[in-house]
């Protein structure tokens, strides 16, 4: 019922000629897109949740990083670096913070 009302509101809204303003004020006044919709006031929300699929993927990157902190996970072995060694993943600073003297 409610939608049917809903959709004879949107229909007369769309294809009724537009009303002067003289003639709008003596009768109520028209219904807007933002009287229609009627969200009032909504929670700002992170741009992520407008994408399901952006959302599950941070879900799941949110996921592996906590199964990472509670045991071992494989993270590819010497078929990934082409049998050489690259250092350590995380941990080790490649930085150099020394000054060299003469």
């Amino acid at each position: 019922m409610i939608r049917s009302l809903y959709d004879h509101l949107f229909q007369l809204i769309l294809f009724s000629p537009s009303v002067p303003l003289e003639e709008s004020s003596s009768g109520p006044r028209s219904l807007t897109r933002a009287i229609l919709k009627n969200k009032g006031l909504t929670p700002q929300r992170p741009k992520a949740v407008r994408n399901p699929r952006v959302k599950k993927r941070q879900r799941f990157e949110k996921a592996k990083k906590k199964v990472a902190s509670q045991k071992a996970v494989y993270k590819g072995g010497l078929a990934e670096t082409k049998g050489r060694y690259d250092g350590e993943k995380s941990g080790i600073s490649k930085v150099v913070k020394s000054v060299r003297l003469g």
